[in-house]
Formats: structure tokens, sequence, C-alpha cells
């Protein structure tokens, strides 16, 4: 497993809306996929230990949360932007 996969940090590099009125949970982190197709997470009929590496965000509150600009950072550096419109 690469070192980046060890560890993944939620870094929220934008404004939170008032202690509870959102939540966003960290729900799953799938990291370093199993061999062969038992690993191949996106479905796309190849495992890749970089492509089927996901970290899945849940919206627990019942109202939209605008995650434009957030990231998702570990000890090396930000490896995900979420997009505008997010």
């Amino acid at each position: 497993m690469r070192e980046w996969a060890k560890i993944v940090i939620l870094v929220i590099c934008a404004a939170m809306p008032a202690p509870g009125l959102a939540q966003m949970v960290i729900n799953e982190i799938h990291a370093d996929p199993d061999p062969g197709l038992a690993g191949d997470a996106n479905g796309d009929g190849v495992r890749s230990a970089d492509d089927d590496e996901f970290v899945e965000l849940v919206n627990t509150s019942g109202t939209d949360i605008d995650i434009s600009g957030w990231t998702l950072s570990d000890a090396i550096s930000v490896r995900h932007t979420f997009p505008g419109g997010s």
C-alpha cells in the first residue's frame, strides 16, 4: 500500500454552516483494493491500485451542503478538490 493511502484526512477549505445545520461524515475509505476483479470498485473491468480507491462522504443532515472547494488531503498533498457546484 502506498504511504498516502494509509491515512486520509478530510481538510475542509470552505466556510461551514452554523453548528447543527449540516453534518458530513466520512462513511467509508477504500484503500489498497483486493487483487483481480474483486478489487474493481469502479466496475470498469480492471483492478487498479489508483482508480479503484475511494473515500465515501455522506451528508447526514437531510439538507444540501455545498462542498465546492473542499479538499481531500493526506500528509503529503491535496489529492482532490471538489469542483464548483458540488
